[in-house]
């Protein structure tokens, strides 16, 4: 289900470095076993998505990382954070707790706390705000973006499935889920559409040698 990254992964360094950036790091590690993929379904109460499964038998961990050389001085067009991560950690996948996040309490009240239950963490932003995936018995199981805007947490659907929001979060380069922070205010949307960051998307596509993308 995952194989596609890699030359999505390739084609996407290749683009980055042609705009003039670096690729930082490029890690990817070995199927998950048996007895990890135990170890984490139990951790998760059995409730072990089974796109997960996939993701891990791809890759138990991985890392893709780029930044703009210079970064400061070569500003991008529609993009604040210059840089880009693919990332996840299978054995790191656990149930969220939104006391590890230092923004939390000020926003969990017994009225809202839902929105920061039953999912796994997969990535974290600099600003404490993450990336996740539902595991929730009585909802769809999907990628979610998480965030304390002000005071009000929002989540953001990133797609269908964690395949489709891959496929699609590639066309921008991974760009660094910062990104994400402001979306539902911007745009009062409540789902990723890669079409709002249309300028660097179109940068990336014009300086491509080849295009692998699905």
């Amino acid at each position: 289900m995952f194989n596609f990254l890699d030359d999505v992964v390739r084609d996407c360094s290749d683009r980055i470095q042609s705009i003039g950036g670096s690729i930082v790091r490029y890690d990817k590690g070995p199927p998950v076993d048996t007895d990890e993929l135990d170890r984490v379904s139990r951790k998760l109460g059995g409730r072990m998505p089974p796109e997960l499964v996939e993701l891990g038998r791809f890759a138990k961990h991985f890392e893709f990382r780029w930044r703009m050389s210079g970064e400061e001085d070569q500003p991008l067009p529609g993009v604040n954070y210059p840089h880009g991560r693919l990332y996840w950690a299978f054995s790191g996948f656990e149930p969220l707790d939104p006391r590890d996040y230092w923004w939390a309490e000020e926003i969990i009240d017994g009225q809202r706390e839902g929105i920061w239950h039953e999912k796994i963490v997969m990535d974290c932003a600099s600003d404490g705000d993450f990336l996740a995936y539902t595991i929730s018995p009585t909802a769809t199981h999907v990628p979610v973006y998480c965030s304390k805007d002000g005071t009000e947490p929002t989540e953001l659907v990133l797609g269908e499935t964690l395949a489709d929001f891959y496929r699609a979060w590639a066309r921008i380069g991974f760009l660094s889920i910062n990104e994400f922070h402001a979306w539902p205010r911007r745009t009062g949307l409540d789902k990723f559409d890669v079409s709002y960051f249309r300028e660097f998307e179109m940068l990336l596509s014009g300086h491509a040698g080849h295009r692998v993308l699905p």
